[in-house]
């Protein structure tokens, strides 16, 4: 079963399809879901349990575990506060899954908190982890819980010899190393309304005693036959009729002719 929601990951998102086939999977005292630093940990039956369900839980949970792996969250926590530690990987795995998944529905909460960190610019653990210390206040607690999805517990087995060497382009030894592979979780162009500096935009109506622009445009147009092939009407018959006692020469269908007002020319 794991093969298979692997399978539907490998048709959504192709450019994981390296990290996806390093991941394995196993059964682990978790309450629902975890990793350890080397694979994707279940709960007995769980993952059988939601798969035949027809939950989309399996999915989420492994490109979820799959990002903090590839993010390297269970080896690089050294020495932060682990509740918050916690809390700022849950969030950098929401931003990046945003990013890879731009048009999945968000759930209100989840929206808010992520429209909050790209307007402090705080994309990846350590950077949510520092301005969370900073501004407790910035995220409610649906906010801070909107990114849960696994529990953590494993991490504190994870060694320092578990974590991978800097690598070079070509090494691809442990997750980390294919973290190039993932997107850019801040956008690359401002947050909406960041930069307006409080000016305001306003339109003053046209008291010009004028005809309006489209009566103008309708005295300098001209009614004439336009030639158009409509792709929505497009007939077959004639297609088939051709191929079937022509030789397998296709006819195609006469142009059709219709009257219409268009504008020959707009001197400026």
């Amino acid at each position: 079963m794991f093969s298979v929601v692997r399978g539907r990951l490998y048709e959504r998102l192709p450019a994981l399809a390296l990290p996806l086939g390093k991941l394995s999977c196993r059964e682990a005292d978790v309450t629902a879901a975890g990793t350890d630093g080397r694979a994707a940990l279940f709960a007995p039956g769980f993952l059988e349990r939601e798969f035949l369900a027809g939950s989309e839980l399996p999915e989420r949970l492994t490109l979820h575990l799959l990002l903090h792996l590839v993010l390297g969250h269970p080896q690089n926590r050294r020495g932060r506060e682990k509740a918050l530690w916690d809390t700022a990987c849950d969030l950098a795995v929401l931003l990046v899954r945003h990013a890879l998944l731009p048009q999945e529905r968000e759930a209100p909460a989840a929206f808010s908190a992520r429209c909050k960190l790209q307007l402090k610019k705080a994309g990846s653990a350590e950077e949510i982890y520092a301005l969370l210390q900073a501004e407790p206040e910035l995220l409610t607690p649906d906010e801070r819980l909107s990114a849960v999805l696994d529990e953590h517990s494993r991490w504190e087995t994870v060694r320092a010899a578990d974590r991978p060497a800097a690598s070079g382009e070509g090494d691809e030894t442990g997750f980390q190393a294919l973290g190039r592979l993932l997107p850019q979780p801040l956008p690359e162009k401002p947050v909406i309304g960041s930069g307006t500096g409080g000016a305001v935009f306003s339109i003053k109506p046209d008291t010009r005693e004028s005809a309006p622009f489209a009566a103008v445009l309708r005295e300098l147009s001209e009614t004439r036959e336009n030639r158009h092939v409509s792709g929505e009407e497009f007939q077959y018959a004639w297609y088939l009729y051709g191929l079937e006692h022509y030789g397998g020469m296709p006819l195609i269908e006469p142009l059709e002719y219709s009257e219409e007002r268009r504008l020959a020319s707009l001197p400026l």
